[in-house]
């Protein structure tokens, strides 16, 4: 019976696995494609501070 906790831990860290590679794609997918592109852009100019690399103007803007 000390198998059953092992085996449970084990597929909770698979299951960790596998949902952290589909959030890397999925997030690679969106920071490359050329419509979210503008998108991140946005939030970026959105969320930075102000006098920053980032507040200049961008064309996706």
């Amino acid at each position: 019976m000390a198998i059953l906790p092992i085996l449970a831990m084990f597929f909770l860290a698979l299951k960790g696995f596998v949902y952290t590679v589909t959030v890397d794609i999925y997030a690679f997918r969106l920071a490359f494609s050329s419509k979210s592109h503008c998108i991140l852009h946005h939030f970026t100019l959105r969320l930075a501070p102000k006098r920053t690399a980032f507040s200049g103007i961008l064309p996706c803007v």
